[in-house]
């Protein structure tokens, strides 16, 4: 009987010692570890809690929009949510990746480029939280 992996992708891009960013020099975010084992995994699990709106975290959406693009959104069962539904995430929502946090300002660059780069990609990534 084959055994499930589990990968936590916040252990993705080791961030601790010297290096506190993800942006590394000459890697796109769609080339980092994280998007590899993304496009190996069966299914996605987007984990809420009450504490974080993760529609307010790039990068939460920006894998949402990796997610998507491979296709996890389209065939069911593959991708999974799981955690509450307070009132932090509203039914109706409006995402402006604009707005979106992250740690570092250098990361925030980096993934708001890697969006912006082909025509529209920003305004479908923003979609798909609405």
């Amino acid at each position: 009987k084959k055994i499930p992996n589990l990968w936590i992708c916040f252990l993705a891009l080791s961030q601790s010692g010297r290096i506190q960013i993800a942006r590394r020099p000459g890697l796109k975010p769609i080339e980092a570890p994280f998007a590899k084992v993304m496009r190996r995994c069966r299914t996605v699990l987007l984990v809420r809690n009450a504490q974080s709106d993760v529609y307010k975290r790039l990068w939460c959406m920006y894998e949402l929009h990796l997610a998507h693009q491979l296709g996890f959104m389209s065939q069911q069962g593959r991708f999974l949510v799981h955690g509450p539904n307070p009132p932090l995430y509203p039914k109706k929502r409006e995402v402006i990746l604009l707005d979106c946090q992250t740690s570092y300002q250098e990361d925030r660059e980096w993934l708001l480029e890697a969006l912006d780069r082909r025509p529209g990609q920003l305004e479908e990534a923003q979609e798909l939280a609405c």
